[in-house]
């Protein structure tokens, strides 16, 4: 279990309130989150452009 902050539990800091995660379901949901985060997810440095359509792009150009 987490240590206290001020006698509150993490999630309830500066009154708010949040599920507790477990590792289990963060592990379970991270090839989801990858696979959005490089086929889905425009990025700033790559002219709003996710990872693999860049890549796609790159390859045609070649």
């Amino acid at each position: 279990m987490a240590p206290d902050l001020d006698g509150r539990r993490p999630a309830q800091v500066k009154g708010e309130s949040f599920p507790q995660t477990h590792a289990r379901t963060v592990m379970q949901q991270l090839d989801t989150w990858f696979e959005h985060y490089n086929t889905r997810h425009p990025h700033s440095a790559l002219s709003y452009l996710p990872p693999r359509r860049l890549r796609q792009r790159q390859a045609l150009n070649n």
